[in-house]
This record gives structure tokens, C-alpha cells and sequence, in this order.
């Protein structure tokens, strides 16, 4: 309520500010954001963005916090919600995908391959408070686990990219954060299809009235759907 009144307050002074607190997680600040920002509309639509790029879970933190008034992630039916329905909403904004991927050796093979035959493999895994780590441990738990060996742990999907890519091991990777560097040939596939783990892009949001700006952007970005 009292939220409710300040906003009333600078709205009817004028005061209110056309920006956006946007969190997102590393892997998708660095690619998707940007691209998917300038879809939903351009400066003028948007106003100034003040994007914080961090941990899910501490961007998790800053919306709960009120520090962040959207929050970018990936998202997987599988692992537990950490925002509750009741006080947040959530909305889809895109698919991706977790796939196996590690370096190519000199004859440009996967220099490991993940299969019932192939000996276990080094693994760039994620970190507890990377959001990556809930999503792929969940899936493994209904569809079984790979034969890895973690070799490091990372919150940062960038950090294990880089070190696939310098022949270190075996990470899961986004496709929106790796694309580039498989079309290269930089990255190859260390497992088939049948390892890849599906997740969705969303958004949330706080179910608390927020600023006309803010909730003229949710409606943008949910076409017109205010649930």
C-alpha cells in the first residue's frame, strides 16, 4: 500500500521516472537481453535501462528486494520454483537449450564424447548459485546423469565456454551464449540430441503495482496479457 501511494504520488507530480531495473543472469546478458530488448521496442518505447548482470541467485535476491523491478533466466519445469507464484509473475519470452559441448581436436572430432560406451569425461560444471546448476541437476535426476567427472566449478556459463574451448573439459552449455562459437567450429557437440536439456526463456516480475512505465513495458513484453 505504501508503495501504491508513493508511486501515485510522483506519477501525479510528474516525477515518475521512465526506466527500467532489469536483472538477467550472465549467460544471457552478454547476448540474448540486448537482442531481445530492441524487439520488444527501441529507446523511446523503453526509456533508460539500468541492467544488473549476475548470479541467479543473487538477482533473485534483488527482486525480492524491490533492487530490480524484472528479472531474465532461464527456466526449467523440472527444478524448483524460487519465486513464488503468489508474489511474482513469471512470462515466457523465448526456448533454449543446455548442449554437451567441449573442443575439437586436429581432425576436428570432439576430443570427448559422451555415450553408454565412451570412459567418463571431464566436466566444466556450474556452481550452486549458478541457476544452471538447479536446472541441469533436476534434469539428470528423471533422465539420468551422464558419465562426467567435474573438473571445476564456475557461476559463470562465459567462464566454462572459455574453458571448453581451451580443450579443459565437457560443459553445458545455452545455445544462445555458444552458437557463434559452434558455428566457427571453435565448439563441437560431445553428446547427441538425446543429452540436450530444453529450458525456457521468461521474465518476472513483482505481482505489486508497479510504476505506469514499468507496467506499460509488462504489457509489451506479454502483449497486452496483464495477468
Amino acid at each position: 500500500m505504501l508503495s501504491d501511494a508513493r508511486l501515485e504520488a510522483l506519477e501525479a507530480a510528474g516525477l515518475a521516472q521512465r526506466s527500467l531495473n532489469l536483472a538477467a543472469t550472465h549467460a544471457l546478458s552478454y547476448t540474448f537481453v540486448p537482442r531481445w530488448l530492441m524487439q520488444v521496442g527501441g529507446p523511446s518505447e523503453i526509456g533508460a535501462i539500468n541492467m544488473v548482470s549476475d548470479t541467479h541467485r543473487q538477482c533473485v535476491r534483488l527482486l525480492q528486494d524491490g533492487r530490480a523491478g524484472f528479472f531474465i533466466c532461464h527456466k526449467s519445469p523440472a527444478a524448483a520454483e524460487d519465486l513464488p507464484e503468489r508474489q511474482f509473475r513469471c512470462h515466457p519470452i523465448g526456448r533454449d537449450r543446455l548442449v554437451s559441448l567441449c573442443a575439437p581436436g586436429a581432425d576436428a572430432q570432439p576430443l570427448w564424447r559422451l555415450g553408454p560406451e565412451a570412459p567418463r569425461s571431464p566436466f566444466l560444471a556450474y556452481a550452486a548459485a549458478s541457476g544452471l546448476h538447479a536446472i541441469l541437476e533436476a534434469h539428470w535426476a528423471g533422465h539420468g546423469r551422464p558419465d562426467l567427472e567435474a573438473k571445476m566449478n564456475s557461476v559463470l556459463a562465459s567462464t566454462n565456454l572459455e574453458m571448453a574451448k581451451q580443450g579443459q573439459g565437457v560443459a553445458f552449455l545455452p545455445l544462445s551464449l555458444a552458437g557463434e562459437d559452434i558455428a566457427r567450429g571453435r565448439l563441437v557437440r560431445a553428446g547427441g540430441e538425446a543429452l540436450d536439456v530444453p529450458v525456457q526463456l521468461v521474465i518476472y516480475r513483482p505481482r505489486a503495482r508497479m510504476s505506469a512505465h514499468c507496467e506499460a513495458f509488462w504489457l509489451r513484453v506479454t502483449g497486452g496479457d496483464s495477468r
